[in-house]
């Protein structure tokens, strides 16, 4: 028996919640039919009986469910263009290029780091335990008056 599909279209009628009643079952043939025509958009949904629903915009689903590699919509009349990125999965990430002023010079990690003075970081340091001695201090006191 051949796999039949429920499909559910997106609608801007108010009092819809956004989606028009289920409609189906169909086969694939009617399923690609009704995208050919203009019946289906990318944002409609289609569900095989007792399975799970899918956007007709998932390529992967629609590959695995109706054997084409992409559903034939019709282009809508709206400005608005769908488009998928020419990246393929061979090509890298630019590796991101440092300006010259950034890696040298006045304001470059090695010379800030001769910049601070060991009595610099120890006072920071002090600073910072005894900050944390205060607020260990607090939450004892907060934990005595609660027990």
């Amino acid at each position: 028996m051949k796999k039949r599909y429920l499909v559910r279209k997106q609608t801007n009628d108010p009092g819809t919640s956004g989606y028009s009643r289920i409609l189906g079952p169909f086969t694939v043939t009617e399923v690609l039919s009704m995208a050919k025509n203009g019946g289906l958009n990318q944002s409609s949904e289609a569900a095989a009986q007792n399975e799970y629903w899918f956007f007709l915009s998932e390529l992967d689903e629609v590959k695995k469910n109706f054997f084409v590699d992409a559903l034939p919509f019709q282009m809508e009349s709206s400005s608005e263009e769908i488009t998928q990125p020419d990246v393929t999965s061979s090509e890298k990430t630019p590796v991101a290029i440092i300006p010259e002023e950034i890696s040298t010079g006045e304001n470059s990690l090695k010379s800030l780091k001769n910049k601070v003075e060991p009595s610099q970081v120890f006072t920071f340091f002090m600073a910072l335990l005894v900050l944390l001695c205060f607020m260990s201090f607090v939450w004892l006191l907060r934990y005595l008056r609660a027990g």
